[in-house]
């Protein structure tokens, strides 16, 4: 069965996009949160052995 491993991150330029999908993280949601006024991104990857 696979594992995941998540992270999160709210203000972030396209090389950090970019950095983030080479080390196999992939974006699986975004919420804006108006009371900020930001958005914050949620990725997943296989943990452990899975990569």
């Amino acid at each position: 069965m696979t594992r995941w491993e998540y992270c999160t991150r709210a203000r972030l330029s396209e090389a950090d996009l970019n950095a983030l999908g080479a080390d196999g993280w992939e974006l699986v949601s975004a919420v804006y949160n108006a009371d900020r006024m930001f958005t914050v991104l949620y990725f997943k990857r296989s943990a452990g052995g899975d990569r």
